[in-house]
């Protein structure tokens, strides 16, 4: 099991959002066993919020995602759509270096 580190900045975090979040990044995280460290960032900026995912991965890789919308369980669905691409992308390169 992957800690997952929770920032908010400029906010204050709903705990139904907290655990809406980590519950889609654990989802997430069950697809690809080459993550090492997960940081789930969470800010307010203008009219919405930003979501942003960054993983380690055991071969040193960092996979970066990020997404704005007006409500953070949007932002935090969008962002998952993209994390989950950049995994099954991350995926496919190691099946091919074998």
């Amino acid at each position: 099991m992957v800690d997952i580190r929770l920032t908010c900045r400029h906010l204050g975090i709903k705990e139904d959002v907290r655990a809406y979040a980590t519950k889609k990044l654990e989802h997430i995280l069950k697809h690809f066993d080459g993550v090492h460290s997960a940081e789930l960032i969470l800010a307010e900026e203008g009219q919405g919020t930003k979501v942003e995912v960054i993983l380690g991965t055991v071969r040193g890789q960092q996979l970066v995602a990020a997404a704005d919308a007006a409500e953070p369980t949007a932002a935090v669905d969008l962002v998952m759509d993209k994390m989950d691409r950049q995994i099954k992308k991350a995926k496919e390169k190691l099946r091919e270096a074998r």
